[in-house]
């Protein structure tokens, strides 16, 4: 798994971004009374997933169950979630997104197999020793129930044979005082049952000593992962994947390796709850250097309070930092305006219906990635109605590109295809 990258670049760059205040060049007029911009959206660093299937990097687009979704010739396939099966590579990469899931009561902690568990040893181990004290408990009690009847009127010494009856190993017959002929023998034999307990009550001592020096050895063959996970917005196809970077207790420095986890999960806004884990075949006594948990909703990873290198940005400071990128990705490229930022909220959305938020609507588009107006039509002879208009007039835009240079365009814009 390939996790490096210049993250004092990558960050640079970031803050050069929002230092330099591109945005202000990008926005639309503002009052002249300063009013802060709400922060709306969140600079992280996230991971691009691949992997490797057929000697080639594919790129990880769902986790359906535990299962990892490539496409491979324009098919699906499933490529089981195993850590010791998947050749994966975690490429860091600084993300955007609007809003933060919530990442709580955060667990990730080394853990014991049930078979290697010292204290489940010692529960299993000291089963005997308990049962051996409860027996003594029990022939005490048959002990003076057959002294008194042996001492009682009616005692028969003829009835029977008290050696027999323990040659027979039935302790229930001890309770019959008629078949005893010789009260010495059961004392002895209880004597006998007190002296196997108290040596069994000694290992019993044993073995919690043995727990306690296990335990202190820290010989964790496990993890244990927990939290609980709620988003503030409905998700589509929620998954999380968790990276856990370790080494063996007595490896060599540097050899590190990696576990993954990955599935799929209930919709958190509808349904949060807690996701947990525990898997075992770690090297006994291994060590945790770091971990990761990173939410995503389909292809698109999602910002968490628990992400890396957070910064807050507001709209336009978000548009400002995808348009650099964008621009930089293709230099001396020609290429139509898109749509960049600027979905709606639930209120708009319902307040639009499904009908108007699936429809493509055509938006004349200035260099600077601003929408001028919009119509229902290629030919741009239909204006939309006011209220569209105004949804419209708050989304921003990559502009269009000839042989790298933004000019004036048009886009297409679907509201349900608007990921920001």
């Amino acid at each position: 798994m390939k996790t490096k990258l210049s993250l004092r670049t990558a960050l640079a760059r970031a803050r050069w971004v929002l230092l330099l205040g591109l945005w202000p060049s990008l926005a639309p007029a503002v009052s002249s009374v300063p009013v802060a911009p709400a922060k709306t959206h969140t600079l992280f660093m996230g991971a691009d997933l691949s992997i490797e299937h057929q000697h080639q990097l594919c790129h990880v687009d769902d986790v359906q169950g535990n299962f990892f979704i490539i496409h491979v010739d324009g098919k699906e396939v499933k490529i089981p979630a195993k850590w010791d099966r998947v050749a994966l590579k975690m490429a860091p990469a600084l993300k955007i997104a609007a809003g933060e899931v919530a990442v709580e009561k955060l667990k990730v902690e080394r853990a014991y197999t049930d078979a290697n568990d010292p204290v489940k040893i010692f529960m299993r181990e000291q089963g005997v020793a308990i049962a051996r004290m409860d027996e003594i408990a029990t022939l005490e009690r048959q002990y003076d129930v057959a002294r008194s009847k042996l001492q009682g009127p009616g005692f028969n010494p003829a009835a029977g044979s008290l050696r027999s009856t323990l040659a027979a190993g039935d302790l229930a017959g001890l309770y019959d005082a008629a078949a005893m002929t010789d009260p010495t023998i059961l004392e002895r034999v209880i004597n006998l049952k007190r002296g196997e307990a108290l040596a069994d009550s000694g290992n019993y001592f044993g073995l919690v000593g043995h727990m306690q020096d296990e335990l202190a050895r820290e010989l964790y063959d496990a993890i244990n992962v927990e939290f609980n996970l709620s988003s503030p917005s409905p998700l589509r196809r929620p998954y999380v994947v968790v990276m856990v970077e370790f080494h063996a207790r007595d490896a060599r420095p540097n050899a590190r390796q990696h576990w993954l986890y990955a599935a799929e999960l209930d919709n958190p806004h509808l349904h949060p709850g807690m996701v947990r884990v525990k898997v075992g075949g770690f090297p006994a006594g291994y060590v945790i250097d770091q971990y990761q948990i990173h939410v995503y909703d389909g292809p698109r990873e999602l910002a968490s309070n628990v992400a890396g290198d957070r910064v807050a940005l507001s709209r336009d400071e978000a548009f400002a930092y995808l348009k650099l990128d964008y621009l930089q990705a293709r230099r001396g490229a020609t290429a139509p305006a898109a749509p960049a930022i600027g979905r709606p909220d639930l209120e708009v959305q319902r307040s639009l219906g499904l009908a108007r938020l699936g429809q493509t609507y055509f938006v004349k588009v200035t260099k600077d990635g601003l929408p001028l107006a919009a119509f229902t039509d290629p030919e741009l002879t239909r204006p939309v109605d006011p209220e569209l208009a105004a949804v419209i007039a708050a989304v921003r835009f990559f502009p269009a590109l000839e042989d790298g240079k933004s000019v004036d365009g048009v886009a297409q814009l679907r509201f349900s295809h608007l990921g920001l």
